[in-house]
């Protein structure tokens, strides 16, 4: 039986790439066949992040917005995740565009930086390599619409390559483009 921790970005890149709403119901999905007959796992927490990670009850996350501020801080998340399973092994479901895009300085600030600085990725593949060293495993679902920009697609490529490495599993979520206002169904692809 493993522990649980579900991220959820909520950073202003998901909506506005209309990926939000899918990967809330995901999480809320995720949140409810957790710990159900048939599960060996179970729920730990639920994090949200967008510029900085908090906790959040899991019955609120099918109400939950986003956030309206700039920055994905994914190292902020799973230090988060990490600290919530106080050094137990666990697993991480991260569901997020993977475009860490924002850290959380010494001083506590957080620094957002769109691309990504060098230092926002270093720090958050520290992190990923963190949680693979206590035993952490990172679940991800990569949501995209359509074509990624080339700028984006590195940074995207760097955190995905850290979470594969420690022997995390990342999917891919594509998001059709939405039709009178609502979303098709999302799909995994390969």
């Amino acid at each position: 039986m493993a522990a649980v921790v579900v991220a959820l970005d909520r950073s202003l890149s998901m909506p506005t790439n209309g990926l939000f709403w899918a990967a809330r119901t995901r999480a809320t999905d995720a949140i409810d066949a957790l710990g159900q007959p048939g599960c060996p796992d179970h729920l730990l927490s639920v994090v949200g992040f967008g510029p900085r990670a908090v906790l959040l009850e899991a019955s609120r996350v099918p109400e939950l917005d986003w956030d309206y501020d700039y920055g994905s801080n994914l190292s902020d998340a799973l230090r988060l995740g990490q600290s919530c399973l106080s050094g137990q092994p666990g697993r991480i479901v991260v569901l997020s565009d993977l475009f860490a895009d924002a850290h959380t300085d010494e001083q506590g600030n957080v620094v957002f930086s769109c691309p990504p600085t060098t230092e926002t990725l270093q720090r958050t593949v520290a992190t990923i390599r963190s949680c693979g060293d206590a035993s952490i495993t990172i679940q991800a679902l990569r949501y995209r619409s359509g074509e990624t920009r080339e700028e984006e697609e590195e940074p995207i490529e760097v955190v995905t390559d850290a979470i594969l490495t420690t022997g995390g599993t990342v999917e891919d979520v594509h998001i059709e483009d939405a039709v009178d206002g609502q979303l098709r169904p999302w799909r995994y692809s390969g």
